[in-house]
């Protein structure tokens, strides 16, 4: 029988901490992977059926809520399994940091315009793949982070200052 400690926080020797997030970022990144929808539901405001609705600032507030963009290797354990997730959202960060700081509050369409928008593309899909790889490995059973955006946010704690919506002034 599983323990649970308060919603999204579990004690599973075997899985992470916050499996709820780790839920929450496996589907973020999925939305950082596929341009059609990016240019569909962010840019183009016209989901099709059973696409999530979201958008950049959501998708980033999530991977930052979730510290996996400023510090991954310290979410080892509690959203992310091993440092080689750990690893691939750090390559992630990097490239979606330099647009930040230089397109700030810019709107989605000028991000996805962006000239370095397919290497945050790329990096989230080797992130998203690592994490799905990770979690078939684990269970042995296909990931479902098709089971596009379960919102129910849920926030690690952080410390003050914290993350590239802090350093970066986007809306948290």
């Amino acid at each position: 029988m599983e323990e649970t400690t308060f919603p999204g926080r579990r004690a599973d020797p075997d899985g992470v901490e916050f499996p709820a997030v780790r839920v929450q970022v496996t589907a973020a990144l999925e939305s950082l992977t596929d341009p059609r929808h990016q240019q569909q539901v962010w840019v183009d405001k016209a989901p099709g059926p059973g696409d999530p609705v979201d958008d950049l600032t959501m998708v980033v507030n999530i991977l930052d809520d979730a510290r996996v963009l400023d510090d991954p290797e310290q979410t080892v354990g509690e959203v992310l399994q091993d440092e080689h997730e750990a690893a691939a959202l750090r390559e992630l960060a990097e490239p979606l940091e330099v647009l930040i700081n230089m397109l700030g509050d810019a709107p989605d369409a000028t991000y996805i315009a962006s000239l370095h928008w397919p290497a945050v593309v790329r990096a989230a899909q080797t992130a998203h793949k690592r994490m799905r790889h990770t979690d078939e490995q684990r269970s042995g059973i296909p990931s479902r982070s098709a089971q596009k955006w379960p919102w129910a946010p849920v926030r690690l704690p952080r410390h003050r200052g914290q993350g590239p919506t802090a350093k970066h002034g986007m809306p948290p």
